[in-house]
């Protein structure tokens, strides 16, 4: 008897709380979410229900080419292989994930900084590429890796590489993949706050997107964005580290 008045007692003071201080037990939406490789590569895209929209992205990566002291150097990522680097740190909160990774020879590091937008159904991919050395370095070449659901229809991803197939990716791409920038109206309410800085944004040349067949056959495997040039990354300066940024209209 005593001890039903004491929990009587307990639950009135706790009501009597939650009215006071306004507290409520309403639930906040679940999100999408994102998985990601210790490279920077996106692997999967999990809907609220925690279940995968589009299966195992195998062909999300990137590929660097740099000289420094006088020699060539590769580094590349694509799904969970990786070339030349070194297996780097994740962070994810929500829709967001930043990967921090490094060259193998530690010259560079590399952050990759992704956002899933639901309301507008894009995808932010942003790559920051940072000279940690004392000499220059000169970035010779850069490719984004993107896997073909995510810019496909799946009637599309299904068919053979063809021309026909690279000029309708080409026109899809060409109308927004170059937009991504470092613009406060892009940062989430959620940490990480904003997508890195970025002192020098190099444009892909949307002209020259080829898709690279996957080894089983004449299926799509990755949708290759490249930029070319040559450009040097001098160390104490602003000039660096250089950022790529991919602005993906993904079908949900």
């Amino acid at each position: 008897m005593k001890s039903n008045l004491i929990k009587g007692l307990l639950v009135s003071l706790f009501t009597i709380g939650l009215i006071f201080t306004g507290t409520s037990f309403t639930c906040a939406q679940p999100s999408q979410s994102l998985s990601v490789s210790k490279y920077g590569t996106l692997l999967e895209i999990f809907d609220a229900n925690g279940k995968s929209q589009f299966g195992k992205l195998n062909g999300d990566g990137f590929q660097i080419t740099y000289q420094f002291n006088g020699k060539t150097i590769s580094a590349s990522a694509i799904g969970e292989e990786a070339t030349g680097l070194v297996t780097g740190s994740i962070k994810t909160v929500g829709q967001t994930a930043t990967a921090v990774t490094t060259t193998n020879d530690h010259v560079l590091e590399i952050t990759t900084y992704l956002r899933l937008n639901e309301k507008t159904k894009k995808l932010i991919i942003q790559r920051n590429f940072k000279n940690l050395s004392k000499e220059p370095v000169v970035v010779l070449t850069l490719q984004e890796y993107v896997s073909p659901v995510l810019v496909m229809s799946n009637q599309l991803s299904s068919e053979p590489v063809s021309d026909k197939l690279v000029g309708l990716i080409k026109n899809q791409l060409a109308a927004t993949i170059n937009l991504g920038d470092c613009k406060p109206a892009e940062c989430p309410k959620t940490p990480p706050a904003c997508p890195i800085p970025c002192p020098l944004k190099l444009l892909y040349d949307v002209s020259r997107v080829t898709i690279r067949p996957g080894l089983s056959g004449d299926k799509p495997e990755t949708v290759i964005l490249p930029w070319n040039g040559s450009i040097s990354m001098n160390p104490s300066s602003k000039t660096n580290e250089v950022s790529t940024v991919s602005y993906l209209d993904v079908p949900m």
